[in-house]
């Protein structure tokens, strides 16, 4: 075996440390983070992003949990008596949210405007506008994409508020 690949099943176990460690929290109330967990979801399937395995898993007992123990979602999640939180984020944690949305998006859609089309729906989405959607998204955009690189996922991230 070699040093390359030895680095990247030690990169893999860690990214599986990481997210089996986040989903014990959210487990042990956690709701914010279980909030987070929910967006990641979402958003790697409205992105044709594959799912990590320990975040399929959690779902699936999440949705275990609402059909035979018959709990209501909020509480199966993790998330019961959360609101949707109107409150201002941090602007680089809110700008990179969606300069990831714009990159998940847009990842998968191999034809020619895929950019342009992920960037009018972000914008539909946060209630920015289109120009400061492609400012966070050229000024994050590197960054974004090598952490993808390097860690074959993107960063968690939470829903930007509406704007």
């Amino acid at each position: 075996m070699s040093t390359e690949d030895i680095g990247g099943e030690l990169m893999a176990h860690a990214q599986d440390d990481l997210m089996h460690g986040l989903i014990e929290e959210a487990k042990r109330g956690d709701k914010d983070l279980a909030r987070n967990l929910l967006w990641q979801f979402y958003y790697h399937v409205e992105c044709g992003e594959p799912l990590p395995p320990h975040l399929l898993k959690y779902f699936a007992e999440c949705f275990h949990r609402i059909l035979e123990e018959e709990v209501t979602a909020g509480e199966a999640l993790n998330i019961e008596g959360i609101a949707y939180r109107s409150k201002a984020q941090d602007g680089r944690v809110r700008d990179k949210a969606i300069a990831q949305m714009v990159l998940m998006r847009a990842h998968n859609d191999h034809h020619k405007g895929a950019v342009e089309r992920a960037r009018d729906w972000v914008a539909k989405e946060t209630g920015f506008s289109c120009s400061h959607v492609d400012d966070v998204y050229e000024k994050y955009r590197g960054e974004l994409l090598a952490f993808h690189a390097e860690y074959d996922a993107w960063p968690l991230i939470t829903r930007p508020p509406k704007n």
